[in-house]
């Protein structure tokens, strides 16, 4: 048996704890931990008891046994980092445990050297494989607590079966139970699969019979039909060939060249037409401002309509050099008028043969483009001709071999069935087997027959501790873990029946029944126990007193450091061991000692 001793628990700036450390050395007897709550009117509520046992868990498993998140598990008040170490033994090689959050650490020492593996999950593991410990077996081997939400007797059957199961190791069956029902189930389905698909390929094995002896006449058929198809493409292509031969086509570039030339000398008359058309607008608008200009000059008068002045000899005279000369320069301007209209109407004339010599162009090459893309037609059609023509030959090819594929197909087929009868026979042998397997595993098989034993021992021990705790009842479970109780007159009555005190004394027989087996079961030793509350309930001074002398059985026995939670002060007195005495004031508890 593998001995596991815890010795010394030491936690800091953990949940309530401050940054003073509890300090709890284990040790053999019976000890109380309690206390007071300053802030609360001295009650003994919300002390931080429970921090103690929280740590513990928290030192082994790295979260607490409330699931809380690690933000809330440092003391929020002082706001330093959650310290807890924890030394202890294991067949007589010394472990320390330091783990620590803000930062997250953790140390595992073995003889003073560091043991700790690449990572804080790999450590943890590490650890709770060394004490050979779950978060299960601490929650029944280490902590125990009677004031559970539902206690077991209260809790649906199912419940029940499923936490003696575990107890008792016996959800292997039920693990291998389960599996086997998986593996059942499949092969089960298998075989349904593989007779589906025999039966089916058998059915198309006949009717690959029957189509084989169609399929003959078919393809004779069939190849009559393509090789007219074959005469048919290859003369296509014949004619195809030569009439893409005969194209004359070419690339466009000599009529594309000439266009550019002419397109070029066209901008350079159309640049000059330009000019030409805005020197006429030019002589145009000069011959509308000299005529203008010619009727204002001269009046009938004797004198000047502007300045009234007398108009003498010299001034008509002046007038009619001055109109003379307009009238010249107004026959200057026609002249040119005419000589550019005659430049305007060649430059156009000019214009519209570019225009009619670059059309033609165009036209050329559009034949040409027409031509080409004729050409290219027909070379696709020869293609789509060539393509078809390999695919009736390849047709022809097939149809050829397609006798030698279906008789091959055929023998696959068979060669398949056989191979899927074969199959159908193992598995059939198999789940013969498993048939056996699922009888050996089922509630009437093995499973019974180990359970009939361990139930022997159980109900024995549930017994042994109901007359030490001088309860009026008997209770025994059978193989299918259905308990009956019975009455001080050997009547069959229910849990529910008896008082709260009554009920008390048989949670408590059953948990301590289950405490026993779950340690022979785990075949390790644990020096220390703890009991969440375990006398502050509906027992009185009678119950507490057999409940006491259980426990001192089990420290004489055992050699255990139990340690009893309370919340009444009054229960010091029951120590043999140490008083944990804790003191909560401005929301940090500390450890304090008093005067007994």
């Amino acid at each position: 048996m593998k001995k596991v001793i815890f010795k010394t628990l030491k936690t800091k700036n953990f949940l309530s704890i401050g940054e003073t450390p509890v300090v709890i050395n284990f040790q053999k007897g019976l000890n109380i931990i309690t206390g007071i709550n300053r802030d609360l009117m001295d009650r003994q509520n919300a002390i931080g008891k429970t921090s103690i046992l929280d740590s513990f868990y928290f030192s082994l498993f790295g979260e607490t046994s409330r699931e809380l998140k690690k933000e809330f598990i440092s003391n929020n008040i002082t706001n330093g980092g959650a310290e807890v170490s924890l030394t202890f033994s294991v067949d007589d090689v010394e472990y320390e445990i330091q783990r620590s959050i803000k930062p997250s650490k953790l140390l595992l020492l073995e003889n003073g050297n560091d043991v700790s593996r690449d990572s804080m999950a790999n450590t943890t593991e590490y650890i709770t494989s060394l004490l050979s410990l779950t978060p299960e077996i601490f929650s029944n081997c280490i902590s125990l607590s009677i004031n559970s939400t539902i206690p077991f007797m209260g809790q649906k059957k199912v419940d029940k079966k499923k936490f003696i199961e575990g107890i008792f190791n016996l959800d292997v069956f039920s693990k291998m139970n389960s599996s086997l029902k998986s593996e059942y189930s499949q092969i089960k389905k298998d075989i349904e699969f593989k007779i589906e698909k025999k039966d089916d390929l058998n059915k198309t094995i006949d009717l690959i019979n029957d189509q084989s002896k169609r399929n003959i006449d078919e393809r004779e058929r069939r190849k009559t039909h393509v090789d007219d198809n074959i005469s048919k493409f290859e003369k296509q292509i014949f004619e195809l060939s030569e009439k893409i031969e005969n194209y004359q086509t070419s690339d466009n570039s000599d009529y594309l060249n000439k266009i550019k030339k002419l397109e070029n000398k066209k901008s350079d008359k159309n640049n000059q037409l330009q000019e030409e058309i805005k020197e006429l607008a030019k002589n145009t608008t000069e011959i509308k401002i000299l005529r203008g200009n010619l009727s204002k000059i001269g009046t009938d008068s004797d004198e000047c309509p502007v300045c009234l002045r007398n108009i003498t000899e010299h001034d008509i005279e002046h007038i009619g050099d001055r109109k003379h000369q307009i009238l010249v320069e107004i026959g200057n301007c026609e002249t040119n008028v005419e000589t550019i209209t005659v430049k305007i109407n060649e430059f156009k004339k000019e214009i519209e043969l570019f225009d009619k010599t670059i059309n033609l162009l165009k036209n050329n090459i559009n034949k040409n483009n027409l031509l080409i893309q004729q050409k290219s037609n027909d070379v696709d059609k020869l293609k789509s001709v060539t393509n078809q023509l390999l695919v009736e030959r390849k047709t022809l090819l097939d149809l050829e071999n397609f006798k030698s594929e279906e008789i091959k197909n055929t023998n696959d087929l068979l060669e398949k069935l056989n191979s899927y009868e074969k199959e159908l026979s193992n598995m059939m042998k198999q789940f013969k087997i498993l048939e056996s397997v699922k009888f050996v595993l089922s509630e009437e098989g093995v499973k019974s027959y180990v359970v009939r034993k361990i139930l022997n021992l159980f109900n024995s021990k549930i017994l042994y501790y109901l007359r030490e705790l001088h309860s009026n009842a008997v209770i025994t479970f059978d193989q299918y873990f259905d308990e009956e109780i019975k009455n001080e007159r050997g009547k069959p009555t229910m849990y529910f029946n008896y008082s709260g005190a009554e009920r008390k004394a048989i949670d408590l027989a059953v948990m301590f029944a289950f405490t026993d087996m779950l340690k022979m079961q785990t075949n390790v030793h644990y020096n220390v126990q703890f009991y969440d509350e375990l006398l502050d309930t509906s027992l009185d001074s009678a119950g507490v007193e057999n409940v006491i002398k259980i426990l001192n059985d089990f420290v004489d026995v055992n050699s255990y450091g139990i340690y009893i939670i309370s919340h009444r002060k009054e229960c010091s007195k029951l120590a043999t061991g140490e008083v944990v005495y804790l003191e909560k004031s401005a929301g940090i508890t500390k450890r304090i000692q008093v005067e007994s």
